[in-house]
């Protein structure tokens, strides 16, 4: 049964959600989180029992449920979700009601949707996993410029670090059409990157490859990774997409693997604490003054902020909000593609 709330409809077989202007793009995370608070409507449902009903296998921090509950709030009318501060979230909007699905709902969007699972590491070092995951982030954040393409965020498919699972299962539980997934190994100054793309919905693999390069070849190899799945999935769904990668291409900027690091470092750091945003801030400055392009960490910059602003702990409430404001214009500024800054 669907359930219909509002000018809001939740196609619980298909995973969906529709609004008054047809499908929207929610992540498979933000999918259970309404789906859960929807079933208990106008009840407070704890962090925790969000925790157990949404990453029952994985252990996440409350920024991951924060992002997702924000990500719900901008695709919903304003008030639905309250925040029931020291409990929890409750949905307050208008009254679910179970209805029969509607066959001619627009869904699978029209758009090609993909997900990047996290690369393996086939290395011995444990240190090498910061690199590994740098380069799915790297890859994710490149098919993300395209808004021809749903690409799944990278805090959905974090839960897929430790966990084995075939592409057919992700992609259905990340309500995908697309799996991209590969491993990394280094040996001093080479790398072998190997990876796939995988048709979720038929288990079908549809490409290949291994790159053996110079480890200073990295950003080569994602712009390459990345060009051949805008390319494949573009010959299935128009020219839009193809043309979007060639004049993409033609401007793409590479990220150095110092700022890289710290960007990685700096999202690590993301705990909601006093303390954690002057961590969080230092370790994107970093990044920066390494690659002035990186667009990422100063839109993250920008959410450091706000989140002082938003928690009370800027001195100067209106002018922290000017100086979230100013980061999140020098992210655009670099990348007008650039979600967060947005």
């Amino acid at each position: 049964m669907d359930l219909e709330f509002g000018d809001y409809r939740l196609k619980c077989a298909e995973r969906a959600l529709l609004g008054p202007a047809g499908a929207v793009e929610l992540s498979a995370r933000a999918f259970d989180i309404l789906a859960t608070l929807l079933k208990k409507p106008d009840e407070v449902i704890s962090k925790s029992e969000l925790f157990e009903a949404i990453w029952p296998e994985a252990v996440v921090g409350e920024n991951t449920l924060h992002v997702h509950i924000s990500a719900l709030r901008k695709v919903l009318d304003v008030g639905m979700i309250r925040t029931v501060h020291g409990r929890g979230y409750r949905y307050v909007g208008p009254r679910p009601v179970a209805t029969d699905p509607v066959a001619d709902a627009p869904w699978p969007p029209t758009k090609p949707s993909v997900a990047v699972l996290p690369f393996a590491n086939l290395c011995d070092d444990a240190a090498q996993d910061s690199f590994c995951e740098g380069l799915a982030l790297n890859i994710v954040s490149n098919l993300g410029r395209y808004h021809e393409l749903f690409v799944i965020d990278r805090f959905s498919t974090l839960a897929y670090r430790n966990r084995m699972v075939t592409a057919a299962e992700a992609a259905r539980e990340l309500s995908v059409r697309y799996i991209l997934e590969g491993s990394v190994q280094t040996s001093g100054n080479r790398v072998r990157v190997s990876v796939q793309l995988v048709d979720g919905a038929s288990n079908q693999q549809i490409w290949t490859e291994t790159y053996e390069r110079q480890l200073a070849d990295i950003f080569a190899v994602q712009d390459e990774i990345t060009g051949t799945v805008v390319g494949t999935l573009a010959s299935g769904y128009g020219g839009r997409l193809g043309k979007a990668w060639r004049d993409r291409s033609k401007s793409d900027r590479r990220e150095s693997l110092v700022a890289l690091d710290y960007l990685l470092k700096a999202l690590e750091s993301f705990d909601f604490t006093k303390d954690g945003m002057v961590r969080v801030r230092d370790l994107l400055a970093r990044a920066i003054d390494n690659d002035p392009s990186i667009a990422k960490a100063y839109s993250k910059m920008a959410w450091a902020y706000l989140i002082d602003a938003m928690y009370g702990w800027a001195e100067d409430h209106d002018g922290t909000l000017e100086e979230a404001r100013r980061w999140a214009s020098k992210a655009i500024g670099c990348d007008d593609g650039e979600a967060w800054a947005h």
